[in-house]
């Protein structure tokens, strides 16, 4: 039989492998899982520790704590780092210093100076032993070629910088005091009938207003040899403009010299559905215009309840025309020109229009007012001329194709409530109505009015802002005679009394004080009271054309005529 040491070695051990185990002489198999079980007892320990031999001499294991930084899960021991924030904070890595990493899972130290193997440098920049990284001096860039992002063209930095002509390109200094002249006469060269552009700052220049060139823009201001500043957009033209364009085409609207023109704007809409195609009413969208604006104030004051005293102002588009050469001096020129008409048309307003002004307002509180416009006319102490408004109509066609018509003024009272007054003066006026230069049509009208419709003679106005609602007949008053001239059939009109009876008689009738010629007829209120004059198509006879003027001899206030009436 082999001894131990004539067996083979077994390198590892299960708990099903078996041993010979003498036992009371008597001798058995017996597992290796059951032999330790019988002889190793069973050890218990808290989540996080360790078996160990903290006490001196021998003795059975111990449980163990583990330190900081440190944790046990999962049958292993590992480092949380935690500890990390008791340590001495370094102020700077040293070239001496090392770190300890992970290496293919091994923990390694590494000299601090290493880690500069981790950089490369690229061009212009350089790093040194202990990590620092430089910038080499990188001399004059401009031909260095930059491709903008999203284009095919790469461009050298010099041809992109001269895009805009910057007057800090040209040595100004923008603090408002340093003579910045010679970098604007230098940048207007460069721009050549272009813009300059004023960054922000104050470009002082020794030029006065009236003697600069050239076209500015930007966030800057230039301030001439007056001290005062200019616009943050400035142009002055002072010589014809070198070429010319045409307004008669878009084409050629621009063709000119537009060097000292702020904005230049050419905005064009097209296709048939472009503005929306609607079966009924009316479609505006800003979004197709050239400019769009919206202004909201939510500022201002009205000092008083009664009337405007106290009251401020503000506008989305303010400006100024001061005129002091010859000719005439516009704020705004509009031109407009409509072709075509629309396929299947039978009246003029199926057609394209062209407007120089349109819009709506609208009010949301009671009592507000609205208004179109509002302009001034002061004359200063100068005797000078002014007309408000004036029209001017070139027709050579009355042929009315679809029913075409020309109009001066147009008011139209669309709501369900009508209108105080389209037509009202306020003031002193030497005249209201002249149309003694104009030139009547056939019929001679130059004023007419329907039936039920009066024209009120001797009326007052109570309210003192002339409320055209408050408009009321006079109480009467001498008033000249209404003579009647030409022939009986210039006009089917009659005149009647508000009293009783006619008052209009080809001969002196009973009660007549007038003591009529036969050549004329005079009218009179029958009742003698205060009333007014009817000009009635009615059963009197016809009267001619009638004018009111004095009559010689007669008492001027036979007639005591408030309103003439048209039934």
């Amino acid at each position: 039989m082999p001894t131990i040491k004539q067996l083979p070695p077994i390198l590892q051990v299960s708990p099903t492998d078996e041993l010979p185990l003498s036992q009371g002489n008597f001798t058995g198999g017996v597992t290796v899982a059951t032999l330790l079980a019988g002889t190793q007892p069973v050890l218990t320990l808290a989540p996080g520790k360790l078996l160990g031999r903290a006490s001196a001499g021998p003795g059975g294991p111990e449980a163990l704590g583990v330190g900081a930084g440190l944790l046990v899960a999962n049958g292993a021991v590992q480092a949380t780092g935690s500890d990390h924030a008791g340590l001495p904070a370094a102020a700077a890595l040293g070239a001496a210093d090392e770190v300890v990493l992970n290496s293919a899972g091994a923990p390694r130290r590494l000299p601090a100076t290493a880690l500069r193997g981790l950089f490369t440098a690229g061009s212009g920049v350089s790093i040194s032993g202990d990590g620092r990284v430089s910038a080499a001096a990188l001399g004059d860039a401009s031909a260095v070629a930059v491709t903008a992002r999203g284009t095919p063209s790469p461009r050298p930095l010099a041809d992109r910088a001269a895009d805009a002509v910057n007057l800090r390109d040209f040595g100004a200094v923008l603090d408002g005091g340093t003579d910045d002249g010679p970098a604007v006469a230098a940048a207007l060269v460069r721009a050549a009938g272009g813009a300059v552009q004023v960054p922000p700052g104050t470009a002082a220049v020794g030029a006065q207003p009236d003697a600069m060139t050239g076209r500015f823009a930007g966030e800057g201001q230039l301030r001439t040899g007056d001290g005062r500043r200019r616009g943050r957009m400035f142009a002055r033209r002072s010589a014809e403009p070198a070429r010319y364009g045409s307004l008669d085409d878009i084409s050629t609207a621009f063709d000119g010299d537009l060097s000292t023109v702020q904005l230049a704007i050419e905005h064009r809409v097209d296709g048939a559905a472009t503005l929306t195609q609607p079966a009924a009413g009316y479609v505006y969208r800003h979004e197709n215009s050239a400019v769009s604006v919206y202004y909201q104030n939510r500022s201002g004051y009205n000092a008083l309840t009664a009337n405007q005293g106290g009251r401020t102002g503000c506008s989305a588009i303010n400006g100024r025309v001061t005129q002091q050469g010859q000719g005439d001096a516009v704020f705004l020129t509009v031109a407009g020109t409509v072709t075509g008409t629309k396929a299947g048309s039978t009246h003029f307003l199926a057609n394209p229009a062209v407007l120089v002004m349109d819009g709506d307002i609208f009010g949301f509180a009671d009592g507000t007012y609205q208004q179109v416009d509002e302009f001034s006319h002061n004359d200063v102490g100068f005797d000078l001329a002014v007309s408000s408004t004036v029209r001017n109509f070139y027709r050579t066609n009355d042929a009315g194709a679809k029913g075409a018509w020309w109009l001066g003024t147009r008011y139209q009272s669309l709501g369900a409530k009508g209108v105080d007054a389209a037509f009202q003066v306020v003031g002193r006026w030497n005249g209201v109505l002249d149309t003694c230069a104009a030139t009547s049509g056939p019929s001679g009208a130059v004023l007419t009015v329907a039936a039920g419709q009066r024209i009120y003679l001797n009326a007052r106005n109570a309210d003192p802002y002339a409320n055209p609602a408050k408009v009321q007949p006079g109480a009467g008053s001498a008033a000249p005679a209404l003579q009647p001239v030409g022939a009986a059939a210039d006009i089917p009109l009659q005149l009647q009394g508000k009293g009783a009876g006619s008052v209009l008689a080809p001969t002196p009738t009973a009660g007549d004080s007038s003591g009529a010629v036969a050549t004329t007829r005079y009218v009179r209120d029958a009742v003698g009271g205060p009333g007014f004059v009817s000009l009635l198509n009615a059963a009197l006879p016809l009267l001619p054309t009638i004018r009111p003027v004095p009559v010689p001899g007669r008492p001027q206030a036979w007639i005591n005529g408030d309103a003439i009436c048209v039934a």
